[in-house]
This record gives structure tokens, C-alpha cells and sequence, in this order.
């Protein structure tokens, strides 16, 4: 049991033992040297009996007081050690994380001195590791809220800009079927030009089928076939620029976007072009019936009438070959509208595609920036916990 006490325990137990037992001694020294001298004569033993009685009384007295200073001296130290560590834990109790215990010697009070000592080593070491934490999460929580704000600000732009883009592509895509419909209505009006051209061609070929028996005034008829033939140099004309007009019409479809308005200028000419050939063709089946009427009487005046009649038919298949690849370039035309409405289509909905997705995007920014505020208020509890205490 000795064993398990602080050195400064046994020590005041064995200054009180000591105490206790010089007492003892003393007064049994006392008594036994006084009955011892009582049966001697008077002499010196005697007196050096009664001496060691005196001696033995008054040495425990004065040893005893000795004792109890130096016990008193031990408690003393003991409890000043005692309430320094006290005001070292009332000072951590309180936030303080600063002092110390002192460590004197090497007995339990010292040892458990430097025990707290080390305790409160690492315990302030997590306390600065916390405080550190929490300014890294509070500069990463800030550094994520901006990122959130961008986020937030650059899925808006994008939400606007798609906006901008939709509204174009829908636009562009009514031009498109406009230009689609105008191309139709060319296509329409070349096959009646068409239609027309194969009427004269008939009737060029009954006007050669009459020239037999064609009797009139050649003269006269010889001016109608001039002005039949300066028609058709009209016509021929007209065909030539509708050819052009045609490879430029191609030209404009090819382009997309901005060129679709000139195209449909270019479709607008043609088309003009387009009723001046039917003018030019009525205007040609009325000099054939002017000739027709001539040839009524002018049989047998004609001979040389079939040259011009030949030739009227092959500027006909002039015309018929010009309208032919007009109609295949207007086919191509048509055909051509039709993709852009439908890649005008595509984009339209890839831009509902990429706009639900700038919501979804939005959506996880606000996610992000609500879960950084959550962050944030937990890193100010943290900051608030750790500020309780000192360093």
C-alpha cells in the first residue's frame, strides 16, 4: 500500500510516524529511567538517570514541533502545487488554452502535470487545425458561391442567347417555306410555259402541214414571217435570260440563311420573265393565225415558206430544251427548300435540346450555391466553436 502513495505522502506519514514515535519513546525513556532512579541512592547514577529522564521527556517535545513544521512544509508545497493546477484548469474551463501546469519532479503531481501538459499541447494543435479548416472552407465556400453565381449568370445568358437563336431559326424557317411555296408557283408557271410551247409547236406544224396549200400575198406573208421571226428572237431572248436568272436562282438556294431573301427576288423575276415568255408565245400563236389566214390566200405563193416554218420549229425546240432545264432547275430548287426547312427544323429542336439543358445546368447552380450557403453557416458554427477558446 506504501508503494501506491506519492513520495510526498509517505514522507508526511513518516515525519508523523516519527513524530509520534519519538513521543512515545520519550516518555517511556521518561518513565522507565525515573523508576530506575528512585531505587538508587543519591549519587551519581542517580543523577545521570534523572538527566536521561529530563532528556527523555523534553526531546520529543522539541523533535515533535520539528516534525509537524516539516510536515506542514510538505502540505504547503503540496497544495500550492495544487492550486496552481487548479488556476490552469479554471483557465482552460474558461477558453484559455495558453498556461501550463508546472512540472515539479518526478511524483504523481508531476507526472500528471506533464500529462496535461501534453493534452493540452495537442488539443490546441486540433483547435488551430480547426480554425484553420474553417478558413479553408470558408474561402472554398466563397470560391464555390462565385463559381455558382457565374454559373447561374453564364446559364441565363445562355437561356437568352438560345431564346435569340430559336426565334431566328423560326424565322428562318418561314422564309424557307415561303421561298418553297414561291418556288412552286415557278414551277407551275414553267410548266404552263411548257404547255404553251408544245401548243405552238402543234401549231407550227399545221402551218407547215397549210403551206401546200397556202395561195396568198407572198409579200405579206413574207412580213408576217419576219415579225414571227423577230418574236422569236424575243422569245429566244427571254429563254436565255431565264436561263440566267435560273443559274442564279441556284446560285442564291445554295447559300443559306440571309441569301433566302434574295432568292426570293430572283424567284420574282423569273417568274416575270416567266409571263413575258407566255405574252411572247400568245403573241406568236396570234401571227401564226395570221399566217394561217395568209396561207388561205396565198396557195401556191409560199415556196420558200418552208425554210422560215422549219426554222420557227427549231427555235420551238429552243425554247422546249431552255424550259426543260428550267423545270429540272426549279425541281432542284424545291428540293433544295425542302432540306433547309428541314435542317431548319433540326436546329430547332437541338436548340430545345440545349435549352432544356442551360435549365438543367441553372437548375445544379442553384443546387451548388444552396449547398455552399449550408457550407458556410456549418464553417461559421465551427469558426464560432473554436473562437471559444484561446491560444
Amino acid at each position: 500500500m506504501l508503494d501506491r502513495m506519492p513520495p510526498k505522502a509517505r514522507t508526511s506519514l513518516a515525519l508523523l510516524l516519527f513524530a509520534g514515535g519519538s513521543v512515545g519513546l520519550g516518555l517511556f525513556t521518561h518513565a522507565v529511567a525515573g523508576s530506575a532512579a528512585e531505587g538508587l541512592p543519591a549519587g551519581d547514577a542517580r543523577a545521570d538517570l534523572e538527566q536521561l529522564a529530563s532528556i527523555a521527556l523534553w526531546a520529543p517535545l522539541v523533535i515533535a514541533p520539528i516534525a509537524v513544521v516539516l510536515q506542514l512544509s510538505v502540505w504547503l508545497s503540496i497544495v500550492k502545487v495544487l492550486r496552481v493546477d487548479a488556476g490552469v484548469i479554471a483557465a482552460a474551463a474558461g477558453g484559455d488554452l495558453s498556461p501550463r501546469m508546472p512540472v515539479v519532479g518526478k511524483d504523481e503531481l508531476g507526472q500528471m502535470a506533464g500529462a496535461y501538459n501534453t493534452m493540452m499541447d495537442r488539443f490546441q494543435e486540433t483547435v488551430d487545425g480547426i480554425r484553420r479548416a474553417v478558413g479553408e472552407v470558408t474561402t472554398s465556400a466563397d470560391s464555390l458561391q462565385r463559381a455558382s453565381g457565374t454559373m447561374t449568370a453564364a446559364a441565363d445568358a445562355t437561356a437568352a442567347e438560345l431564346g435569340t437563336v430559336a426565334r431566328s431559326a423560326s424565322r428562318t424557317s418561314d422564309e424557307v417555306g415561303a421561298i418553297a411555296q414561291g418556288t412552286q408557283q415557278l414551277r407551275q408557271a414553267i410548266a404552263e410555259i411548257s404547255t404553251n410551247t408544245s401548243d405552238v409547236s402543234r401549231m407550227t406544224d399545221e402551218a407547215v402541214t397549210g403551206v401546200s396549200r397556202a395561195t396568198g400575198n407572198v409579200t405579206r406573208l413574207r412580213d408576217s414571217s419576219q415579225e414571227i421571226n423577230e418574236v422569236l428572237r424575243t422569245i429566244n431572248a427571254i429563254a436565255a435570260q431565264t436561263n440566267l436568272l435560273a443559274l442564279n436562282a441556284t446560285i442564291e438556294a445554295a447559300r443559306a440563311g440571309e441569301a433566302g431573301r434574295g432568292f426570293a427576288i430572283v424567284a420574282g423575276e423569273v417568274k416575270e420573265l416567266a409571263q413575258a415568255t407566255a405574252a411572247a408565245t400568245e403573241e406568236i400563236a396570234r401571227r401564226i393565225e395570221g399566217i394561217q389566214h395568209d396561207t388561205g390566200e396565198a396557195v401556191d405563193a409560199v415556196s420558200g415558206f418552208s425554210d422560215i416554218i422549219g426554222a420557227i420549229a427549231e427555235h420551238q425546240l429552243t425554247i422546249a430544251a431552255a424550259v426543260e432545264e428550267q423545270t429540272a432547275t426549279t425541281a432542284s430548287m424545291v428540293d433544295g427548300a425542302g432540306t433547309v426547312s428541314a435542317g431548319a427544323e433540326q436546329i430547332s429542336h437541338a436548340i430545345g435540346a440545349v435549352s432544356s439543358a442551360a435549365g438543367e445546368v441553372r437548375g445544379a447552380a442553384g443546387d451548388t450555391h444552396r449547398a455552399v450557403d449550408d457550407l458556410t453557416a456549418t464553417a461559421a458554427r465551427l469558426h464560432n466553436l473554436a473562437a471559444v477558446f484561446r491560444s
